[in-house]
């Protein structure tokens, strides 16, 4: 069974926050994090914060039932409007 993923980027009409992203979430790949382990949010903010996005944070929303299967539903924003930064 694959792996699934939410992830809603805020705002979702800013293509380089958006290609920024991109190349944070296929770096993390490329380390071997998925999304649905719990660092990896922190990397994918601290990622975006060295690409040029002081104020990006990403968090994602867990529950029993999404760890057990193995899923992520992530906010990414480049803004960073949530009540729920992580630490940088």
């Amino acid at each position: 069974m694959p792996v699934q993923h939410s992830i809603k980027l805020v705002p979702w009409d800013d293509r380089e926050f958006v290609q920024a992203y991109e190349r944070a979430a296929a770096d993390l790949a490329l380390a071997g994090i998925r999304l649905d382990q719990e660092n990896a949010p922190i990397e994918i903010q601290r990622r975006l914060r060295a690409d040029g996005y002081p104020n990006a944070i990403c968090y994602c929303e867990r529950n029993a039932e999404n760890v057990l299967a193995q899923r992520a539903r992530c906010i990414v924003e480049r803004d960073g409007t949530s009540p729920l930064p992580l630490g940088a």
